[in-house]
């Protein structure tokens, strides 16, 4: 095993998200799930070439679509195969948030057998987000056991 450099760069991945008006949804993810724009760059005419938002910890990139530079929307294919699972400390008080901010509900609240309670909702951009947080730590094997429980209704 090779130790690790502390000075070395390190490997990391930042979700990039091309977006029909960028600007609206900086406002949305602020609003929705509490980010915070840590910077951004716009052309002349007001449009986001880039943006960096902080977002549960976490780094999100986002600019506006570009189609004649290769740089499509969600819109532009109809759908995102892509989801995002952004843990919170309170389920219930995120979804009310996202909502307000124009999310629309997809799967309602739900315990789930894996030890956290979760719902789905859908931002105005087409992407999907899954707000989750844990409600017990369980072993792997009591997971499978639940997940076995629920799918097949055996203990």
């Amino acid at each position: 095993m090779e130790t690790c450099d502390p000075a070395a760069p390190r490997a990391s991945l930042t979700p990039h998200l091309t977006i029909r008006d960028a600007a609206c949804a900086i406002r949305f993810y602020e609003e929705a799930f509490g980010g915070r724009e840590i910077e951004s760059m716009r052309s002349p005419d007001g449009r986001v070439l880039r943006a960096e938002l902080e977002l549960g910890g976490a780094t999100l990139t986002l600019a506006e679509d570009f189609p004649a530079w290769g740089s499509a929307s969600v819109q532009s294919y109809g759908g995102s195969p892509v989801s995002f699972r952004l843990v919170v400390a309170d389920v219930d008080a995120a979804l009310a948030r996202a909502l307000a901010a124009g999310a629309l509900l997809l799967r309602p609240i739900e315990d789930q057998p894996w030890g956290e309670r979760s719902v789905f909702v859908a931002d105005p951009f087409g992407f999907r987000w899954n707000l989750a947080a844990p409600t017990e730590e369980l072993t792997r094997t009591e997971v499978r056991r639940r997940m076995a429980q629920m799918l097949h209704g055996v203990g």
